[in-house]
């Protein structure tokens, strides 16, 4: 009761007595101020007023603080007599309700005082859904802004730092997409419950996005700190998340800002550290980056290599050219490997590897496949080939496991009329289970289609053998580093052999990389080897008859520029 008048809090506090509702707790405050600091700090559920102190209207003061500072607390305002100017005054400033002390009792107060708590519930409730994510229950990107100005005028006053953490879950919309958005949700609650854990009580967690989570982390100490729990963010919070039967591993990618040293408010804060987080999403998995003067080079950089890129498919700086995977047992050709390349006009002949996959965003490498698929669907059709031949791309796991790739692949299938069998995809950097579940439901669904698929560099420090359980490989490709080595070394010779052995132990089939005119075919042959592929090329803008591919199998051809196919839909 905010009031001057001991006499009207006596009559107040007698009605309250007589309730029967429920128990009340009747607070005074002689002044203004004093009410505003109880306020302020939470003393009250209600707050019933004394509209006028002698002549003064001193309750428009509090009810105009009120309705800026603490628009959740119901302010009940009170005189003598009924005043129709006041009644309306003080409703359009906010006030909950208006009362007249000649015409109380204690069911009209009780009453009164009901309705204004009930109203409060409803206030915090609906402020809680403004203020929170639905599905985590963290904060959402509204709080999110505020706890981060406050936590900068924190810093300002103390003279301390902050770290603001952004993080992106790489493969959240594979995961929608192989297991369902009912499985995504509950994989999203588990992973927001492991941020809040494994980040600890002094951090704020928050769902700023779909797939991105934000931590203000205070108390940072030595850097050496935060870098500690980035890595533990990375190994525990994306560790085997288990739903139903199902165990799904994410991915994230982690970029941080300093408070005041990389960004000097909320706006470029939050901006510097999505900037190192893009940053940290060219790597392979997962990674966490600092946001720094080179961050915002290598963002301008990424830029202009996405313009480039997609102005180079525009002006045919993208091309192709083939190699040919050899019997080793009939000498005939089984199979024609797809190898892109960019013709750069500053830095060059570009190879494949050099800028796809890390190097493009998940929509210019999209379209870049769909050009892909394409264009080699296209030749491969004019090729005099038997049916049993097979059309080879090398992707990375990422590309195989995005969204809507084996819809893609179906699509120009269907299109250029060539059957599933056809067609191989061999991985890279598949490096242990945890890319199973992101590329099995992809592979099962190419699969039955005829689709087969193999693995890259087989023998490296690169791959793994764990795969080999859940996904359907049936060729193993041996890493090229091996050709030159067994020429003229007998250990390597053994080493070889001996991958050759287990791989045929298994059931798969193996490829030997790069055979050179210094190693005899007749000793791929003793070693075991299944097939061969050529890496004799020639210039890239050569001209080539196209059926050369077919007439030489030492030959790799290059599609020359003035000639290459791009659908004008893509």
């Amino acid at each position: 009761m905010v009031n001057e008048d001991q006499q009207m809090s006596s009559f107040l506090g007698s009605l309250l007595s007589k309730s029967h509702a429920r128990n009340y707790q009747l607070l005074r405050a002689k002044s203004i101020n004093q009410a505003i600091n109880a306020i302020a700090k939470g003393a009250c559920d209600v707050v019933l007023m004394n509209y006028y102190w002698g002549r003064e209207r001193i309750g428009e003061r509090l009810l105009r603080w009120a309705k800026i500072k603490k628009p959740q607390i119901p302010m009940i305002v009170i005189t003598k007599n009924l005043d129709s100017e006041i009644d309306r005054v003080v409703i359009k400033m906010g006030a909950t309700d208006y009362l007249t002390a000649n015409n109380l009792n204690p069911n009209a107060l009780d009453h009164a005082l009901r309705y204004a708590i009930e109203r409060r519930s409803n206030f915090d409730h609906i402020n809680y859904l403004i203020h929170h994510d639905h599905l985590t229950n963290l904060p959402n990107r509204v709080l999110f802004r505020q706890r981060l100005k406050h936590s900068i005028r924190l810093s300002d006053r103390e003279g301390d730092k902050f770290v603001l953490m952004i993080i992106d879950i790489n493969n959240f919309k594979e995961v929608n997409n192989i297991y369902g958005h009912d499985i995504g949700d509950e994989f999203l609650k588990e992973f927001a419950e492991n941020l809040i854990k494994i980040s600890g009580r002094k951090s704020n967690v928050s769902r700023i996005a779909g797939d991105e989570f934000a931590i203000i982390l205070r108390d940072i100490g030595k850097i050496e700190s935060v870098q500690i729990l980035a890595e533990r963010l990375i190994s525990e919070a994306c560790s085997r998340i288990k739903i139903d039967n199902n165990v799904i591993i994410a991915h994230v990618s982690i970029g941080m800002a300093i408070y005041p040293n990389t960004g000097k408010n909320e706006n470029q804060l939050q901006r510097n550290a999505s900037l190192a987080m893009k940053q940290a999403k060219q790597d392979v998995i997962s990674s966490y980056q600092f946001y720094s003067d080179d961050t915002e080079k290598l963002e301008t950089a990424y830029n202009s290599l996405q313009q480039q890129f997609i102005n180079a498919l525009a002006t045919n700086e993208i091309g192709l050219y083939f190699n040919p995977r050899i019997d080793c047992s009939t000498e005939q050709i089984v199979g024609i490997e797809v190898n892109p390349y960019w013709s750069h006009p500053e830095k060059g002949l570009l190879e494949y590897e050099q800028f796809i996959w890390n190097g493009l965003d998940k929509d210019v490498a999209g379209r870049f496949t769909e050009w892909l698929l394409a264009t080699s669907f296209e030749y491969f059709k004019k090729l005099k080939v038997s049916s049993s031949t097979k059309l080879i791309f090398n992707v990375e796991f990422q590309g195989l496991s995005s969204v809507g790739f084996p819809e893609i692949v179906e699509k120009h299938l269907t299109s250029y009329s060539i059957s599933g069998s056809q067609l191989e995809f061999d991985l890279s950097k598949v490096n242990s289970t945890q890319h199973n579940n992101l590329l099995e439901g992809c592979m099962r669904r190419l699969q039955s289609q005829g689709v087969t698929f193999g693995v890259n560099h087989f023998g490296s420090e690169e791959q793994s053998l764990s795969y080999i359980k859940t996904l359907p490989i049936s060729i193993f490709k041996l890493n090229k580093e091996f050709v030159e080595e067994i020429s003229h070394d007998d250990y390597d010779t053994l080493m070889s052999k001996a991958l050759v052995d287990l791989a045929h132990s298994l059931g798969k089939q193996v490829v030997i990389e790069g055979l050179h005119s210094q190693l005899p075919v007749n000793n791929i042959k003793m070693l075991g080897f299944d097939y061969y592929k050529s890496v004799f090329s020639v210039d890239a803008l050569s001209l080539v008859k196209l059926q050369d591919v077919i007439d030489s199998p030492y030959l790799g051809y290059k599609t020359k520029k003035d000639t290459k196919l791009i659908d004008p839909k893509i």
